[in-house]
């Protein structure tokens, strides 16, 4: 086990390194952690799990044993506020990430393990794809298939359909939405601001921010057949934090920089 676990808990819970019982309370830590995370050492787990292994089930121990138990409720309160949450995220989405792009039918496994991969392969479908056609067992060994590749099938057949409903229409029917019209008006102020205020609203970092707001709210409850490529990459939850705090505060108005002649 990494020394690394021992320094991260006990800086964080302040814990005196030369008390008498340290042994007993490294021995406890090495104890749960096991228990909670078996075949894992401290250096295997994803920041997620660091966070969750030293926020909450180390808690009500370590607290025992820290003289500053004030301060260290005040930490813990303070690193719960919004971390926690983001980490879940996080996890839950690189999980789903990952999952996209394993190939699950290996041409040197034995009969046996290719069934087994099939049938994982099966349920990942079923679980990420409902509506999706599996291929039988046969068919899947002669044209192997990750789920990757059927998300990109799923958004090409939605595209089409969008093309047949939207672009086939006379053009005097084709409705105006409010949002269109809510866009050409905020252009229009942003080109006021600039002109008359020397200022610029960063626009792309408010598209970036409400991605991580839809992350947070909702999008891991969807199928990835149904979100948009933007989702095929992994997340950080420092990233999720900020973008939240910029939203709360509107931060993203800032100086035009006038360029050198």
């Amino acid at each position: 086990m990494s020394k690394n676990i021992y320094d991260e808990l006990f800086d964080f819970y302040h814990i005196n390194r030369a008390r008498p019982n340290i042994r007993n309370i490294r021995s406890t830590i090495r104890e749960r952690l096991k228990k909670q995370y078996p075949g894992k050492t401290w250096d295997e787990l994803d920041d997620y799990q660091r966070y969750e292994f030293k926020v909450h089930t180390m808690r009500d121990y370590l607290l025992k044993h820290t003289g500053y138990a004030k301060k260290v409720e005040k930490q813990l309160e303070e690193a719960q506020k919004g971390e926690l949450e983001a980490f879940r995220i996080v996890n839950e989405h690189n999980e789903q990430f990952r999952t996209q792009f394993i190939e699950y039918y290996k041409e040197s496994d034995t009969e046996e393990e290719q069934k087994k991969a099939y049938k994982e392969f099966c349920n990942n479908v079923r679980q990420l794809f409902p509506k999706e056609t599996i291929p039988s067992f046969e068919a899947w060994k002669n044209h192997p298939i990750t789920l990757y590749s059927i998300q990109q099938s799923s958004l090409d057949e939605a595209l089409k359909e969008y093309q047949s409903k939207n672009y086939s229409k006379p053009l005097r029917t084709i409705p105006i939405k409010q949002s269109e019209i809510d866009h050409i008006i905020i252009e229009c102020i942003l080109k006021f601001l600039e002109e008359k205020y020397k200022v610029t609203v960063d626009v792309s970092a408010i598209e970036d921010c409400l991605k991580a707001q839809k992350y947070k709210e909702n999008s891991l409850d969807l199928p990835i057949g149904l979100l948009s490529e933007q989702r095929n990459v992994k997340l950080e939850s420092a990233n999720i934090i900020k973008s939240l705090e910029r939203l709360k505060n509107l931060d993203f108005i800032s100086p035009i920089k006038e360029q050198r002649q």
